[in-house]
């Protein structure tokens, strides 16, 4: 998965468990990088989905399910939000994903890459 999109998903379930209007920005502490995520925001709109997704992916009935999607090439990613966790699935890198949000850092797991991921609101 590429970083910006790490970056935009660590955002969005934040702003989505946080039920808050964030900056829309990160601070990418593992290269200390401070990522703008404004065109993320309006090329990839975030959609509340049902349990069962047009996609095919089934998520729990516990978590909000949404998807992000990039219209112009069918890409799309699925997330779940259960309070503080999330997960899901990057169509497009093929790589599933988990994380957690405490306060305002956001610590995110990219499954494909085996590696975690830290950013701070």
């Amino acid at each position: 998965m590429k970083s910006e999109l790490r970056a935009y998903i660590a955002y969005v379930a934040a702003k989505l468990a946080k039920q808050e209007n964030l900056q829309m920005s990160v601070l990418d502490l593992d290269g200390n990088v401070q990522r703008d995520l404004t065109e993320m925001c309006q090329l990839r709109p975030v959609k509340s989905t049902a349990q069962q997704r047009e996609c095919g992916m089934v998520r729990s009935a516990d978590g909000e399910n949404f998807c992000m999607v990039l219209p112009q090439e069918e890409q799309h990613t699925c997330l779940s939000v259960y309070g503080q966790l999330f997960d899901g699935y990057d169509h497009d890198s093929d790589s599933h994903f988990s994380g957690f949000i405490n306060d305002d850092l956001v610590e995110l797991y990219d499954y494909k890459c085996s590696d975690h991921f830290s950013y701070q609101l």
